[in-house]
């Protein structure tokens, strides 16, 4: 369960920090913080970046409507989940081999981390 609330927070792109004024970062924010970091760590080319971008920016869009349910935490976790599984599939195709397998790599350096 821990692992998949990880895996939850890493899509939903909780990569960027809280905003100064003690909001959490919009969708067009979390996307744009996960989609440079991925350019940093991925060195993607730019047609890879506009279409990571799109996905980044689609999916947190998605994942603030399951978040804006009245669901419980449980049911939110599975469909954010789902959704995840969504976008894995499609970044897959959007990544080299190489470049997937870092991001995998990262991902999972990104789950110890927050599991200590």
């Amino acid at each position: 369960m821990k692992k998949l609330i990880l895996i939850t927070l890493l899509s939903i792109g909780v990569l960027a920090v809280k905003a100064q004024d003690n909001t959490y970062p919009t969708a067009e924010q979390r996307a744009k913080a996960l989609t440079e970091l991925m350019d940093n760590k991925l060195n993607l080319d730019d047609a890879q970046q506009g279409l990571v971008a799109e996905l980044n920016l689609r999916y947190a869009k998605k994942v603030d409507e399951i978040s804006a349910t009245d669901a419980v935490k449980s049911e939110k976790a599975q469909k954010v989940s789902a959704l995840n599984d969504a976008k894995e599939k499609e970044l897959k195709s959007i990544l080299s081999g190489p470049q997937y397998t870092k991001y995998v790599e990262m991902k999972e350096d990104f789950i110890e981390k927050m599991a200590d």
